[in-house]
């Protein structure tokens, strides 16, 4: 179970066919863009803090030009992409991304810049996701930094690590049939904005606008730049290794005591030397108990451990166990079928503390 911090309230009819597109000012930056560190949900912001989703890089619009955009504060811009059909299943989980913002907004040292970061299962050029504004995955990214105290200009780099807690974001795919994902941004004030940026899959020379304040009707249109720059927005997502998922109670999705991060480095196929790790949502070193099995199951533990977790391996059933450690390297067995490892954290007794999300990996 996937928990979106952001969810809509409506759908709203959008214009039929592809509207003609309208100009929209573009700015030429005056500053280069610099890393700002790290946001979480589970903890927020962390200035100049490393951001640890992926490992795998699975669409890639950050070729940066030298130019910004100012949408006006709560004003949502939706740009466009199409991702690999890399997974079995057309699966696809959006673990991180970065993205890119420039600001006037004077900051003393009070981080008062919030976006709000969108991703819709799908969308169409020039319309926009049929489901707005209800979208599939939503983040309310607060304390982030503006421009200087005297408001000169900044830009900022942002990673967006969301592994662990639910925070993942489940998306479908369809590169074969030329399926676009949409994602949008909105800000909080009207002197902050998206960098332009290039090369990502399936981007199109355009955006949609909509202002969910305008009781008149949400959907602005169709918008570019005039051609030069191209008109798409700086962003860059990141997954697991194939056919690797982090996963939940389906029935409660991640309890306060599911909090510890468990990721793979590599794609697990038969012979592979995959490295296991369990971190804290910092990406502090957890030792936990890791084993795997080819049971699932859904099970709070608050009755036999007391605890706000949930088993999702089945321990009972578990074929292979690893020494207890926050990082386990291990050779893949020749096995198919579907597999799925948890650590406990033992908190350094017999019984679980605590509960990493589960990894379901396809062999």
């Amino acid at each position: 179970m996937f928990r979106n911090i952001l969810t809509g309230v409506a759908a709203v009819a959008l214009i039929s066919g592809v509207a003609a597109q309208q100009q929209m000012t573009v700015k030429k930056a005056s500053v280069t863009p610099v890393y700002a560190g790290s946001f979480h949900p589970a903890i927020g912001f962390q200035p100049a803090a490393t951001q640890k989703s992926g490992p795998d890089t699975i669409w890639n619009n950050m070729i940066l030009t030298n130019y910004y955009s100012i949408p006006g504060a709560d004003q949502e811009w939706i740009d466009e992409g199409i991702l690999p059909d890399r997974n079995t299943g057309n699966r696809e989980q959006i673990n991180g991304f970065d993205y890119v913002y420039c600001s006037a907004t004077p900051d003393a040292g009070t981080f008062p810049v919030a976006t709000t970061i969108t991703f819709y299962d799908e969308t169409v050029r020039c319309a926009g996701p049929a489901t707005w504004p209800a979208a599939d995955c939503g983040y309310i990214i607060s304390g982030l930094p503006g421009g200087d105290p005297n408001g000169a200009l900044q830009c900022w780099i942002v990673g967006i690590d969301l592994m662990g807690g639910g925070f993942e974001c489940d998306l479908t795919t369809d590169a074969v049939g030329n399926k676009l994902f949409g994602w949008g941004g909105a800000y909080n004030d009207s002197s902050t904005g998206p960098w332009i940026s290039v090369g990502g899959n399936g981007i199109d020379n355009s955006f949609t606008w909509f202002d969910p304040t305008n009781a008149n009707g949400a959907f602005v249109g169709c918008f570019w730049f005039g051609g030069i720059p191209f008109a798409n927005f700086a962003m860059q997502l990141y997954g697991n290794p194939r056919n690797a998922f982090a996963t939940y109670s389906a029935t409660e999705g991640a309890g306060a005591d599911d909090d510890v991060v468990m990721g793979t480095d590599i794609e697990a196929v038969a012979g592979a030397l995959v490295t296991i790790s369990t971190s804290d949502f910092a990406g502090a070193p957890v030792d936990t108990l890791m084993y795997v099995s080819a049971t699932r199951v859904d099970n709070n533990l608050s009755g036999s451990f007391g605890i706000d977790a949930h088993e999702v391996a089945q321990y009972s059933s578990r074929i292979i166990d690893y020494p207890v450690g926050s990082s386990n390297a291990q050779t893949v067995p020749g096995a198919t079928g579907t597999f799925y490892l948890q650590g406990a954290d033992l908190g350094g007794g017999a019984a679980p503390v605590g509960m990493s999300n589960a990894m379901e990996v396809i062999l």
